[in-house]
């Protein structure tokens, strides 16, 4: 696992495929995770994407627990409407993040307007948000 004193992030529009891709890095923060899911939806081409491929393998999640999955879900619960119609894939190739996708994704359910998908394959995931092809991780 890379180590990182901060967490830190890009996000990289690709307008003519229609989605944008979040790439998380660093120690894991909850107050900076929601900064950075709030730049993605504060973001000008986001009304007309409303689809986002989230990477986080280079994130440092050992501090991680359920209570931050949580708490990160129910900020973004209250960004409901930005989120409404989206399509969110979270592209995590390892166990732990996997896992941890997972959880945020069952806190999610029914709970945010948005389709979301875990993936362990990055085509994959990218293929699910572009054409909505269910296919399994």
């Amino acid at each position: 696992m890379l180590r990182y004193r901060k967490m830190d992030w890009t996000i990289e529009s690709f307008p003519q495929r229609g989605y944008s891709r979040l790439g998380l890095r660093g120690a894991f923060s909850r107050s900076e995770l929601v900064t950075a899911y709030s730049e993605v939806i504060s973001r000008p081409l986001w009304g007309l994407e409303n689809r986002l491929l989230v990477d986080d393998r280079q994130m440092d999640v050992d501090t991680m627990r359920t209570p931050d999955v949580d708490a990160v879900s129910i900020k973004m619960i209250s960004l409901e409407k930005a989120f409404e119609s989206s399509k969110i894939a979270f592209f995590a190739p390892d166990d732990e993040h996997f896992g941890l996708c997972r959880q945020f994704q069952s806190a999610l359910y029914c709970r945010l307007p948005a389709e979301i998908g875990v993936f362990r394959d990055e085509e994959l995931a990218t293929g699910w948000l572009l054409d909505g092809t269910e296919q399994k991780a």
